[in-house]
């Protein structure tokens, strides 16, 4: 559904901010312009809240390594890398975190596992986080996401591409200019926009006090469909818990049990 339609049933058919009126100044209560900028959010905050919108077009998530270069500053539209893969690789890189990195734990002999760091030389990118954040460059704000690499990528990986998935946030504004423009999530999720949207419009009106209760309930729907949303996108990425037994420097000793 395009936004000029989206903004119709928000006026009409839900505000009730309309009249047959011929000519004379306005009585309606919202702007398009303010209305659009509601749905507008509400796009925006269904976008984060929920990490629906998924992309891997490389414009936005490709990184070039740089030799000797562990942390690079990701586009500002990404809000989660869901995983990162050298190009030409068909294994991920194991996601890890800063305080794994950063730690010194004795090594196991039974096994080689990244995470157990003797400080690996520069090389083949083995693991990635993405738990650190840098000061925006434009605004001197918090928020840009960086990527950062173990082991650092060694000359033999200059220039070497990552593709990262990820989760985003959108792209393009709804505004008073796109009202032929179809919002970025799910079509099954535009009507939810408008719940809201209603809120935001209600939670400034008072007549008699009856409007708060009105943008209350818009409210509560709202947030009901949006924990719906959730565990919809859950059940898409649902994949079943693998464990076995033996692995890891366990075996059977003979004696009933395990060593």
């Amino acid at each position: 559904m395009i936004l000029g339609e989206l903004l119709t049933i928000l006026r009409r058919d839900i505000l009730h901010d309309w009249s047959d009126q011929i000519n004379g100044t306005t009585d309606q209560l919202w702007t398009d312009t303010t209305l659009v900028t509601y749905i507008n959010e509400a796009q925006n905050q269904f976008v984060r809240k929920t990490g629906y919108v998924r992309d891997a077009n490389e414009v936005i998530t490709q990184v070039t390594l740089v030799t000797n270069i562990d942390t690079y500053k990701l586009n500002s539209s990404i809000i989660a890398v869901l995983s990162a893969q050298l190009e030409g690789t068909a294994i991920d890189l194991t996601r890890t975190n800063h305080n794994v990195i950063n730690k010194y734990s004795k090594p196991d002999g039974y096994f080689f596992d990244i995470h157990t760091l003797t400080e690996l030389s520069p090389g083949k990118p083995l693991a990635f986080s993405t738990d650190e954040y840098l000061d925006n460059d434009i605004h001197g704000s918090i928020g840009v996401m960086v990527v950062k690499l173990y082991p650092t990528p060694s000359v033999d990986y200059n220039g070497q591409k990552l593709n990262l998935r990820v989760a985003r946030k959108v792209l393009q504004p709804l505004t008073q200019q796109t009202l032929d423009v179809i919002p970025e999530i799910p079509e099954e999720y535009h009507f939810m926009l408008l719940d809201y949207a209603a809120y935001l419009a209600l939670r400034i009106v008072d007549h008699d006090a009856g409007e708060a209760k009105r943008a209350a309930e818009f409210l509560a729907t709202w947030r009901e469909q949006l924990e719906a949303a959730k565990i919809q996108l859950r059940r898409k990425l649902f994949a079943p818990m693998a464990w076995g037994i033996g692995r890891n420097g366990f075996v059977w000793n003979g004696n009933g049990g395990y060593s």
